[in-house]
């Protein structure tokens, strides 16, 4: 018969490290189950799949998107050894997991001390499910970054003297967290520094200040070694990277991206604001309305200086300057769009902070409110640069320290009155649970996964020869990419190998510019008309890139819509002024035209017969041609590689329905090959357009 005391079975670290394991994993199960994670931004989500193009290893590169180059060397190495699973995204998931297990782990431990272990369990449960279900289901660098190297850090002052394993897993757990995004660590300087003022003025005991500052340093300077140690070596990683990109490789991507951030991370000013100026430098209505929508991937026009000359004319605060009253006002008046995902975590921070206090009026009546000072000090000062997933993580990192520092002796008092002890903890859960799980109530069972966007991918590469540009933040091909990618998928080799993107803060980075280059891609935005170029694009971009094209190359171009994969819009952009071979290669025996309303096109359909053709595979285009014996091209739906044999065809051009209006046009076809754009010499029909669309 086995014999263990029941008293120390149920003090035991190993119950709870058990209990926190199994509550962990139900509470991820079920958090996935409903609302599938899925990156906060397009950095998560384009890192992510960039990363994946690691598998190919003409493509492979360490660099890949990555703000941190030794975390891009890291992973790089882990997709050499095991490339299938989605790394960056899986180590991201697991330091917040871990994070919420080691802070519920501590307050158990602390809670223990004052009631019983099942309500410290209670307590403890409550306060998690009120709060991880949206981390967990809301992936983002940065703010893992930060809540993992505060949660390594509070796990640190928690173990040191009690348990070497626990101050081993803290730094550990704070590294890996801070290669995510080193400036992350920098955030949480601020409140390391008062945890360490807490425990050194909690322990004063009436000694005089210097005897007391004498014997805290020396009892304590283990500790301070082991914290700073590890601050010098994170600080040492950020500026590391931070030197590696300040070298004459990166100089001038710096200067661009430095000039891109002046102008796209702020408030943009209406165009009619500041037209003036912007003629003045060139900058016309359609320039402004890419560039601030991140098309600015034209090193010939949209450079360092341009950027720089935009920055002057936007009326606004530097972000490292004092804010000015009005922006203090906008900060706090911010707090009634109900909608902000960052308000409801907001709210409960101030919960959390007042909470405290009655608890443990002695120690947080003048902490807390520091924290809140503190907090709402950085918010405003460095409101401009920080969006909500950096602020979620400085909630998290007020909240949890806050916690950590909380005597809850107070609890103590409630022994045996069970029923007080359930209605606070689920009072806790019930008021703060919609507060700090907004973006989890919003959106459980709303967001699934389209592993489409893989296939997509899958089918770009088979069309190993075409080039597909992507305009950044644009309706067309991005949503079904950007929903594709998965924790639980395996990732698909040669992800991105031929798209480009026409904007993002990797723009110009000079890795990126050598492999378009590869492709032949060194101007995208002017080169949309190139003959192996696709648009993965809506039709409002797809206009506003002709008419970038028409405006500084004077070139004027026609669109297509030649294919559509799954939910993508693939439209194909045409030169006017193509070199011409005449051939006559077909009998075009009927034109005839219909709109389609969902896509907002005239299809014309030309039926021929095929009389000479070279080969049977070629770019195939409904050729129009005005009154002014001005020709237009345009790709035939799934003309990018139209089988063609002698006989009987036809073929149907999707064009979009502002493009040609109420105009009688001939109809031709044209083939393009190696041979070169051959013009059939054939008759050509006439077609009337009609003034409005025709259902």
């Amino acid at each position: 018969m086995i014999n263990y005391d029941k008293k120390k079975w149920k003090d035991s670290k190993f119950l709870d490290i058990l209990f926190v394991v199994l509550f962990s994993i139900c509470v991820c199960a079920y958090a996935f189950q409903v609302c599938i994670p899925r990156g906060f931004t397009d950095d998560d989500w384009g890192i992510a799949n960039y990363f994946a193009g690691v598998l190919d290893p003409e493509y492979a590169t360490p660099y890949n998107k990555f703000i941190s180059v030794l975390l891009g060397w890291a992973m790089y190495a882990m997709y050499q050894i095991l490339p299938g699973p989605n790394w960056f995204v899986i180590i991201e998931e697991a330091i917040v997991v871990i994070s919420f297990m080691v802070i519920q782990y501590m307050l158990i431990r602390k809670l223990r001390k004052h009631v019983s272990f099942i309500w410290a369990y209670f307590y403890s449960a409550a306060f998690v499910l009120s709060i991880e279900q949206s981390f967990v289901c809301r992936t983002q660098f940065s703010q893992t970054a930060i809540v993992g190297s505060i949660t390594g850090v509070l796990l640190i002052l928690f173990s040191y003297g009690k348990n070497k394993a626990g101050v081993t897993g803290g730094i550990a757990l704070a590294v890996i967290s801070c290669l995510y995004r080193p400036g992350g660590f920098e955030l949480i300087l601020p409140f390391i520094g008062i945890c360490l003022l807490f425990g050194f003025w909690s322990k004063r005991e009436g000694k005089s200040l210097k005897k007391h500052i004498k014997s805290w340093l020396r009892d304590q300077r283990n500790l301070l070694a082991i914290l700073g140690i590890l601050c010098v070596f994170c600080l040492a990683v950020i500026r590391l990277n931070t030197a590696i990109f300040n070298s004459d490789y990166y100089k001038e991507y710096n200067e661009f991206n430095a000039a891109r951030a002046s102008v796209l991370d702020y408030a943009k000013a209406p165009y009619e604001d500041i037209a003036e100026g912007l003629a003045k430098i060139g900058v016309s209505p359609n320039d402004y309305t890419l560039i601030t929508s991140w098309a600015i991937a034209d090193k010939s026009f949209i450079t360092t200086e341009l950027l720089q000359e935009i920055a002057k004319l936007e009326p606004r605060s530097s972000a490292t300057t004092l804010p000015t009253l009005k922006e203090i006002q906008e900060y706090f008046l911010g707090f009634k769009n109900e909608g902000n995902v960052y308000n409801g975590l907001f709210f409960m921070m101030l919960i959390i902070l007042a909470g405290v206090v009655i608890l443990d009026f002695r120690h947080m009546a003048i902490t807390a409110p520091v924290f809140a000072v503190i907090t709402i000090a950085i918010e405003i000062y460095f409101r401009a640069r920080f969006p909500s997933y950096i602020r979620t993580g400085l909630l998290y990192t007020v909240i949890v320290t806050a916690l950590f520092l909380t005597d809850f002796s107070v609890l103590g008092k409630l022994r045996g009155k069970w029923l007080l002890h359930m209605a606070i903890g689920t009072g806790i859960f019930v008021i703060l649970f919609p507060l700090g799980n907004k973006y989890f109530n919003e959106n459980k069972g709303v967001f699934q996964y389209n592993m489409d966007g893989l296939a997509m991918y899958q089918y770009m590469n088979g069309r190993s020869e075409d080039v597909f540009i992507i305009p950044t933040g644009d309706a067309g091909g991005l949503p079904s990419l950007r929903d594709s990618y998965s924790i639980f998928q395996e990732t698909q080799p040669g992800i991105y190998r031929h798209t480009v993107g026409l904007g993002g803060w990797s723009t110009n980075m000079p890795w990126i510019n050598e492999l378009y280059s590869k492709w032949g891609i060194d101007y995208p935005m002017r080169q949309i008309a190139d003959s192996n170029v696709y648009l993965l694009a809506s039709s409002v971009k797809l206009s506003d890139l002709q008419q970038y094209v028409l405006e500084h190359d004077q070139k004027e171009t026609t669109a297509s819509l030649t294919a559509v994969e799954y939910g993508t819009t693939i439209y194909k952009v045409t030169d006017r002024e193509l070199p011409i071979i005449e051939k006559e290669f077909a009998l075009i025996e009927n034109a005839s035209i219909a709109y389609d309303s969902v896509y907002d096109t005239y299809d014309i359909q030309v039926d021929f017969e095929c009389k000479n053709v070279s080969g049977d595979h070629a770019r195939l285009f409904i050729v129009l041609t005005d009154n002014m014996d001005n020709n237009g091209y345009y790709m035939v739906y799934g003309g990018h590689d139209m089988p063609l044999s002698v006989g009987e065809g036809n073929a149907v051009a999707k064009i979009p329905s502002s493009a040609i209006v109420g105009e009688v046009f001939r109809v031709n076809l044209m083939v393009q090959s190696e041979d070169g754009n051959c013009l059939n010499t054939g008759d050509s029909v006439e077609l009337q357009i009609p003034s409005v669309p025709v259902q």
